[in-house]
Formats: structure tokens, C-alpha cells, sequence
């Protein structure tokens, strides 16, 4: 028997410090009711939406705990992946908001909870039921490994099981694309799941990585235990470094090949999650198909937003590009916080036709042509006039419109 049982962990769980979540009773079209969920950074409250008569999953996180560098980039990486997971075996993503003390994460609510607490309550499940939430799992995991993004953080806690009764993957927090390669250094993960090459602090291959969580998840799923015998750290990641594991003799001949073939400490000779799902283990799985619910896309630009990218310093930067590349830093408003201060226009010696003018006029902003060639019209926008012309902005006051800004085309004196 081993050491190292779910119930253990279940315990281990219950002593995680649960945040102090201050939250209103509604955020936008939602009602925010009872707590279904709380980790070490989040809580996850279930939320009801009454002209759709749907319930979600509310995902709370309190601003402040989001302080370090590192966790507002994992954060801003788990929703902008979970934003690409577009799969009926993955948790979907519906909406975000945010106030002056939380992040709230809308998703897809699950009803009957995490995997890791149907295996507690069934103590283990027959191989029948745990080929089934396996394929689904399988499914789920082919489609995020095509996106070229590892999950990292693959275990029975990080699966949901939704409503028909279908495994679905959850908590992208520790996930990252990976590219063609697959390869990652950064050692990440839950202890009795990761992978030996994980444990070796050198570069490895998180897709790789990936299929060794998934035979220890087959093999906590048929056996209702993990496969390790020590508790003490440093003696479990041995263990797992050399493979030492023992598969009880109740288990099916295939099912336990399998398990092998997923935990193989040598990751070149590990199961590939195509080649997991053709085994012949996997044969008897129903190949049922699968029904996609149209959810409404968050799209990038709400990412943007709700991270505050319209208003960084980037993007002030792109509002306030130079005009000309003839004089370096030299741009519409330097010139004219010179004309505020000597009271008159000034022309600037030694400057370059403008290659290309780039400054985008605002609402406010009007644009005299001067030039031959343009039809005479009131206004007219910046594209239409060549830009191989001076151009000096200078304060206009008309009525009707304050502090408008007026750009006038002058001809340059010929020699």
C-alpha cells in the first residue's frame, strides 16, 4: 500500500491558507454567490447571469496578491492561453473584470467538481469509467500540445467534471508555449506528478513532461493511490528520478502497459499523447463525438484592456511618435510647447523633409491645405497632404472650438 494516498494530500490541502476574498455581490451582469473553491491565490465563487439563466464559475483574485513581477506575467499567461483553449474537453474562458481590489475571471462551471474528489469518493474507479474520463482528458491535452503549449501542471485537481459527466482541463497557471522545440528549463509542477527530467534542473521537454502527469494520473485513477512510497521530499524525487513503482496485479494487462509506457523515465521513449490514444487500452474507449458549444470569444483587445495595455507606456509612446525623422525626438508637441513659450512660430534650421507622417490626428484636430493640387475644401486630413512640405503646428483659437490645435502647410523658401 502506499504512503503517499490521495487522502493524504486531501489533508495536506485543507491546511492551505485560504485567502481573504472582499468581493461584491455582483460584478457586471453577474451575481456572485456561495464559495465553491479556494486555493493558496484565488477563490472561486459561483456566479449566476439572470437574463441568460447560466451559472459560471467566478475566479477571484485580490490585486495585491499579484505584487511580484513574476506573478502578473504567469496571471497575464494563464488568460491569455486560456483565452486560445477553444475545446470542448478544455474549461472555456467567458469574461473578465476587474475593480480597485480584484481580478474576476468568468469559466464554464463545472457542477460535478474535481476528479481528484470523485477518485476519494469511489476510493478507485473501474477500468470502464476511467477509460473514459482518460479519453477525454487525451482529447483535451492533443488539442493544447497542438497549439505548441505545454500545461505543467497536469493531476486529478486540475480536471473538472462537468454536468454530462465529461472530464475537462482546468488551470492553465503554470502553462507556456513552448514552440516546435517543446523545451523549457524552468522546474514547475506538483511533486508526486512531475516528471525525473523535471527534477534535474536542466533543459527538458514539457510536452514530454506533459504524458508522464498523464500515466500517473491512469494509474491514481485504477488504483486509488499515487505510485510513490516515501513522503519525505527529497526520497519521493528519488523515487521518481529512477522510476521505482509498482503496479498492483487487479490492474489489467493493457491498462498497466499503459501506465508504462507513460511513466517511462527516458522521455525520447515515452508515449506521445497520439500514440497513448491508439492503444489498444484506449480501443474499447467509446469514440463518441464531441458537441461544441459556441461561447462568446474574449477578444484580444479586451485582454489589452483588462490588463491595462491602452494605457502603458508603450502605447503613450505610439500616440506621441515624431512627425519627421529629420531632427531626432522632434515631434508635434516639443514644437509647439516652443511656440507656447516664445509666443511666435519658430522655423527649425538644418531640418530633413518629413519621410513619413505618422502623427494621428485627433477629433479636435484641423488641417488648412495651402497647397496646389488639393481641392479646395474646408478640412482636410493628413493623409492628403504630400508630406515633403514643413509642417508647423501653432495655437488656433476659434470659436466654438478651445484649445484646438491647428496645422498649417507652409511652402519653404527657395534659395
Amino acid at each position: 500500500m502506499s504512503d503517499v494516498t490521495f487522502k493524504s494530500l486531501l489533508k495536506q490541502k485543507e491546511k492551505i491558507q485560504k485567502p481573504e476574498i472582499i468581493c461584491p455581490n455582483k460584478i457586471g451582469p453577474y451575481q456572485l454567490r456561495g464559495t465553491i473553491g479556494a486555493g493558496a491565490f484565488a477563490t472561486c465563487k459561483l456566479a449566476y447571469r439572470a437574463d441568460l439563466d447560466i451559472y459560471y464559475a467566478c475566479k477571484i483574485i485580490t490585486k495585491h496578491r499579484l505584487d511580484e513581477m513574476t506573478d502578473k506575467t504567469r496571471f497575464e499567461q494563464e488568460i491569455r492561453i486560456l483565452q486560445e483553449m477553444r475545446h470542448p474537453r478544455i474549461v472555456q474562458l467567458y469574461d473578465l473584470y476587474k475593480d480597485s481590489i480584484n481580478y474576476y475571471i468568468l469559466m464554464e462551471y463545472c457542477p460535478n467538481g474535481e476528479l481528484f474528489s470523485h477518485i476519494i469518493a469511489k476510493k478507485r474507479l473501474p477500468e470502464v469509467e476511467a477509460r473514459i474520463f482518460f479519453k477525454h482528458i487525451l482529447d483535451g491535452l492533443a488539442f493544447i500540445h497542438s497549439c505548441k503549449i505545454a500545461h505543467r501542471d497536469l493531476k486529478p485537481e486540475n480536471v473538472l467534471i462537468d454536468a454530462e459527466g465529461h472530464a475537462k482541463i482546468s488551470d492553465f497557471g503554470l502553462s507556456k508555449y513552448v514552440g516546435d522545440s517543446g523545451l523549457t528549463r524552468t522546474s514547475c509542477g506538483s511533486p508526486c506528478y512531475v516528471s525525473p527530467e523535471v527534477l534535474t534542473g536542466k533543459e527538458y521537454n514539457a510536452i514530454k513532461s506533459d504524458m508522464w502527469s498523464m500515466g500517473v494520473i491512469l494509474y491514481a485513477m485504477v488504483t486509488g493511490q499515487l505510485p510513490w512510497t516515501r513522503r519525505n521530499q527529497l526520497q519521493l524525487f528519488q523515487q521518481i528520478k529512477k522510476g521505482h513503482y509498482h503496479i498492483p496485479p487487479f490492474v489489467s494487462a493493457d491498462c498497466a502497459n499503459l501506465i508504462r509506457g507513460l511513466m517511462c523515465v527516458n522521455p525520447d521513449t515515452r508515449l506521445t499523447v497520439e500514440a497513448a490514444m491508439s492503444h489498444s487500452f484506449m480501443e474499447e474507449a467509446k469514440s463518441e463525438p464531441i458537441e461544441w458549444k459556441e461561447v462568446p470569444i474574449v477578444s484580444l483587445r479586451r485582454l489589452d484592456m483588462f490588463f491595462e495595455y491602452e494605457n502603458s507606456d508603450e502605447n503613450i509612446k505610439l500616440k506621441y511618435r515624431p512627425a519627421s525623422f529629420g531632427k531626432k525626438g522632434w515631434n508635434f508637441q516639443k514644437e509647439e510647447r516652443m511656440i507656447q513659450q516664445n509666443g511666435k512660430v519658430g522655423m527649425i534650421k538644418n531640418r530633413q523633409p518629413s519621410i513619413d507622417l505618422v502623427v494621428k490626428p485627433s477629433v479636435s484636430t484641423w488641417v488648412k491645405p495651402s497647397i496646389a493640387g488639393i481641392p479646395p475644401c474646408e478640412t482636410a486630413t493628413i493623409e492628403q497632404v504630400s508630406t515633403n512640405w514643413k509642417t508647423v503646428v501653432k495655437k488656433a483659437s476659434k470659436k466654438g472650438r478651445r484649445n484646438s490645435k491647428q496645422a498649417q502647410i507652409v511652402r519653404p523658401k527657395l534659395p
